[in-house]
């Protein structure tokens, strides 16, 4: 019975070590964690000070005043930058955005280089970076806090969808797009979903109106196949590891000079 008893004690303190040991790392993980994030969030909260006007997104504060949101591409250069993208709605996204030699580079590594989980927004590297294809695919991380894309499961409400249904996009030359929402799809990585070319104008119709007969809610917005599409993609609050993505797909309905080019930008040899 001694020898019982020592030997449930014995277990009973190692259980209880483990216990806490267990809780300890998991602790750690958690701190260590947030820390890595909030080293990306930092750095991206730096470049939108220096780079943008109204940095703290004071959105009443600029529609008030009726001043345009101006990127200041001197701050960007040197970098793989390509774009900007800015939402009114959910102004958190809000980031520069870049095109690397593959789709790997920048899901790791900010937009100055630096290695972190937070990676970048970033373009498909087979796309043409002057948003002239006829679909132009956004790739970025959806963080718990809500960075990157991480917002973007907010379209997965029709309501939310429908009051916030334009963003926008800044190029180096100077040139404003704004999209309006198309639709809403729930994706399959590496699907049909992420066709960016197409082989004729027949071919872009039957995508539209795929993607569009696949939209969660109608966005109000119907097919127009002279117009170019921007799709933003993420992993589905399911994870990235089921290989679900929401894409949320903008169509072009402006375009509009409103600064000065870079004075880095150098312009295509040719215009698709």
């Amino acid at each position: 019975m001694c020898i019982g008893g020592r030997m449930r004690k014995a277990i009973g303190r190692f259980l209880v070590f483990m216990s806490v040991f267990i809780i300890i790392a998991i602790g750690y993980i958690v701190w260590h964690q947030h820390g890595l994030y909030k080293e990306g969030t930092d750095v991206y909260n730096e470049i939108r000070n220096k780079a943008t006007d109204f940095p703290d997104r004071n959105l009443s504060s600029r529609k008030e005043q009726s001043v345009p949101f101006r990127v200041d591409w001197e701050a960007l250069a040197n970098t793989d930058t390509v774009a900007w993208i800015r939402f009114d709605n959910p102004e958190i996204i809000n980031y520069p955005v870049m095109q690397g030699k593959d789709n790997v580079q920048y899901l790791n590594h900010l937009y100055n280089g630096e290695y972190s989980i937070n990676g970048s927004i970033f373009i498909n590297c087979h796309n043409d970076k002057y948003f002239k294809d006829d679909n132009t695919i956004i790739y970025g991380h959806s963080m718990l806090n809500g960075d990157m894309f991480g917002s973007l499961k907010k379209y997965h409400d029709d309501s939310f969808g429908r009051e916030n249904p334009y963003f926008y996009i800044y190029l180096p030359d100077g040139t404003t797009h704004k999209y309006q929402i198309f639709a809403v799809v729930d994706a399959g990585d590496g699907s049909d979903d992420y066709r960016y070319s197409f082989s004729d104008i027949s071919a872009f119709k039957t995508f539209q109106k795929t993607m569009k007969s696949k939209s969660l809610y109608d966005t109000g917005l119907t097919t127009n196949f002279s117009k170019r599409l921007v799709s933003l993609s993420t992993c589905a609050s399911s994870g990235a590891d089921t290989g679900k993505r929401i894409m949320v797909i903008g169509m072009e309905i402006s375009r509009v000079k409103t600064q000065d080019a870079a004075s880095w930008y150098k312009a295509p040899k040719s215009i698709k």
